[in-house]
């Protein structure tokens, strides 16, 4: 008798754990009024890499290297559960958006990792 409360409380804690968790990815909306700006933002890609992001309300996004001063075009889209991109004739890759702390975790949606993003042009 005393395991089935013991297992409930499990499975009502890995619940509240998985809740607390998803609540940190952002939805389609919150993408939109974080980054969907015309105004640029720092991404940092997991292998050092700066670069400033501007993903414009009409569709449309730049992408340029820390330093240099022209860079990739492309264009993006929110999908159902994050954000979508294609930079220039490349294929389109969807991520998830996940508060960190004052960045944003950028995950592919099997959650790893890719990039940071902090909303602010790179120094």
């Amino acid at each position: 008798m005393k395991r089935i409360p013991f297992t409930l409380s499990v499975f009502v804690l890995l619940g509240m754990a998985s809740a607390v968790q998803a609540a940190d990815i952002l939805t389609p909306d919150q993408i939109k009024a974080t980054f969907i700006t015309g105004i640029p933002f720092t991404a940092e890609a997991m292998g050092g890499k700066t670069k400033s992001i501007t993903l414009n309300p009409d569709g449309s996004a730049k992408i340029v290297a820390k330093g240099k001063k022209t860079g990739q075009t492309g264009k993006w889209r929110l999908s159902t559960d994050g954000y979508c991109s294609t930079w220039d004739k490349g294929t389109e890759n969807c991520y998830l958006i996940k508060k960190s702390g004052t960045k944003y975790d950028v995950m592919t949606p099997k959650k790893v990792v890719v990039a940071h993003w902090s909303v602010g042009h790179p120094k």
